[in-house]
């Protein structure tokens, strides 16, 4: 279990961490976009 100096140490820390909505593609998702995150199987 965390202490509560842990906690605020951890929740500090988040607002520093890279928005994974603004990576999101708008609209459908296609091939070529789960190439990209997952790499394109050989």
């Amino acid at each position: 279990m965390l202490s509560a100096a842990e906690v605020a140490a951890l929740l500090t820390e988040v607002p520093a961490l890279p928005s994974a909505s603004t990576a999101l593609p708008r609209g459908p998702i296609g091939q070529d976009d789960l190439d990209r995150l997952f790499g394109r199987a050989e």
